[in-house]
């Protein structure tokens, strides 16, 4: 039986067009890399919409082809997408936002590609820029 959830990552996700066209679709400007899905799905849960999980469905998916795994470039995206998503959509605001950067700081205990202080460094302006709902030109692109 498929079960009701919150969000679905968009690595496997089915969505119906007009539902998907009726909340605006992804928004790539305010998430550009991470997060968009979870965006997403709490807007429709918010125009009435039900997600359901589909337990026997399978996906593969090959993370981190673009943004890496541990770089400086993948965690400024997700801890912006964190706090961006957590002071907004219902997500507990500077509380939230809060939590959300503590938990992306968390993740710099993992192994990663880039150094240490290059991945910290990503963690802090991701953090910044989550709180400024912005995302700077410099990170966007990776450079």
């Amino acid at each position: 039986q498929p079960l009701p959830v919150q969000a679905l990552p968009a690595t496997a996700l089915a969505l119906k067009v007009a539902a998907t066209l009726a909340v605006g679709g992804f928004d790539g400007d305010r998430f550009p890399f991470y997060f968009e899905d979870v965006d997403l799905c709490l807007r429709l849960r918010e125009r009435g919409y039900r997600l359901l999980l589909v337990p026997e469905a399978r996906a593969i998916h090959r993370g981190a082809a673009t943004a890496g795994t541990g770089t400086r470039f993948s965690l400024y995206h997700a801890t912006r997408g964190q706090v961006a998503l957590a002071l907004g959509s219902g997500g507990g605001g500077l509380r939230g936002a809060g939590l959300a950067a503590l938990f992306s700081a968390a993740s710099l205990s993992r192994p990663g590609e880039d150094p240490l202080a290059s991945r910290a460094l990503g963690v802090l302006l991701g953090i910044r820029d989550g709180l400024a709902n912005q995302c700077t030109e410099h990170e966007m692109h990776g450079s």
